[in-house]
């Protein structure tokens, strides 16, 4: 029998051709992939030398890791890209409220990648970077490049437009990757998350894993540093918008945001990490966003000295947080204090609302937990470990707010009667 493979007709669609009737041999041939153009490299952890695949070799091929190369390649400090927040191979959550300067922000750290200089008080290893914008439009995207100083170099910056692709889509991942191939792009910014999502349920983690793993898998795949930005939502409290899947999969999560207490919060920013896995987290930056003569700078600034006033939607959690423990049975810890208030166990505004009452002195923390003042624990126990066993040496003490605290003498017992 003839392998109608080989006899395929000029101009005959792939479709059609699949549908004949193969030779013994060409039928046990991996099926070939139906592409209108030339289909992107594979990720690099798939490249065999011969250039031959299979489809075992497609998805398993070349996984297993060699333990010397991982030692010899393991450095004292991330390959930082932009220190600290963009990392060679790593996706970094750039997360904000709509106009606070993330888009800015991303513009900066690109000009600091293409001219290798520092931008913002951080420091930055030159390369090349390719801008996948699905947010701002050819308008407000051209009025901003206007507006930079020195401008981006073209031979050394992409801008491409991903208004209507998807993160989850493989294809459409398989396009930015060849892209970023193309350029040996170092940095991407990816503006912004919920346009490249726009079927996605946002708090459903089940929609959103998809989506933060596929820019993760960019990032693993072609060796750059991936920002991908984001949305905060209208609860001061969190982070970010949406489901905790875009904070577990994120290698780096950073806040960018105004602070209530700043007297100069309307030019200053404060960029502040939530998590970062690569290491111990960074101190909060703080830089400036200004216009001076038709042009905007991103300057390194330093932290406000005289902070301000509470913010209102801090003293109102704390008020509500003091409300579940005095209606609670006993002493609460604080991640039953935060999904009590319906936020999550970590939220780190239950944990300032706690040091303000504390503060305050409307609450005490004990070994169970925080009590409101005047209520009991079960154990009575002040928030210090008891000494040890056979009269040793006390354990390492720490007072609510994780700080060092002297241990208690020992009561001598009373004599008997």
């Amino acid at each position: 029998m003839t392998c109608t493979r080989c006899q395929q007709a000029p101009g005959e669609p792939r479709r059609e051709h699949a549908q004949r009737v193969l030779c013994d041999d060409c039928a046990l041939l991996p099926p070939l992939v139906e592409w209108e153009n030339p289909p992107p490299p594979l990720p690099a952890r798939l490249e065999k030398i011969d250039g031959r695949y299979t489809r075992h070799d497609r998805r398993y091929g070349a996984r297993r890791y060699d333990l010397g190369n991982l030692l010899a390649r393991a450095e004292l400090e991330p390959p930082y890209r932009v220190k600290p927040l963009a990392v060679d191979g790593h996706l970094t959550v750039l997360a904000a409220l709509g106009g606070d300067g993330k888009t800015w922000l991303g513009l900066g750290m690109a000009a600091g990648v293409a001219y290798g200089t520092r931008v913002a008080g951080m420091d930055c290893a030159q390369g090349r970077v390719v801008v996948f914008d699905a947010e701002n439009g050819p308008w407000v995207l051209g009025s901003r490049l206007k507006a930079i100083e020195d401008g981006l170099p073209a031979d050394r910056v992409a801008i491409y437009d991903a208004e209507g692709l998807r993160l989850s889509d493989p294809e459409d991942r398989a396009w930015m990757l060849s892209v970023i191939r193309e350029h040996t792009a170092k940095l991407v910014i990816i503006d912004a998350l919920r346009p490249l999502a726009p079927d996605a349920e946002e708090n459903s983690s089940d929609a959103m894993a998809p989506v933060v793993i596929g820019a993760k898998q960019l990032a693993r795949d072609s060796g750059a540093a991936i920002v991908l930005i984001h949305h905060r939502g209208n609860d001061a409290g969190r982070d970010f918008r949406g489901s905790t899947v875009v904070r577990d999969q994120a290698d780096a999560l950073y806040v960018l945001e105004r602070v209530d207490k700043d007297p100069e919060r309307r030019w200053r920013r404060r960029l502040r990490c939530s998590k970062f896995r690569l290491g111990p987290e960074p101190e909060d930056l703080w830089f400036g966003i200004r216009g001076h003569r038709g042009y905007v700078t991103l300057t390194e600034a330093t932290a406000p000295e005289t902070p301000g006033p509470t913010p209102r939607v801090r003293l109102e959690l704390a008020d509500r947080a003091l409300d579940v423990l005095r209606t609670a049975d006993g002493p609460m810890r604080q991640g039953a204090l935060a999904r009590a208030l319906g936020r999550d166990k970590g939220d780190r505004s239950v944990r300032r609302a706690l040091d303000i009452l504390t503060e305050r002195g409307d609450i005490l923390p004990t070994g169970d937990g925080y009590l409101p003042r005047g209520g009991k624990s079960a154990s009575a126990t002040p928030a210090t470990p008891a000494l040890a066993r056979g009269g040793g040496s006390p354990l390492p003490l720490r007072g609510a707010d994780d700080t060092p605290v002297a241990a208690p003498s020992a009561t001598p017992k009373p004599e008997a009667a």
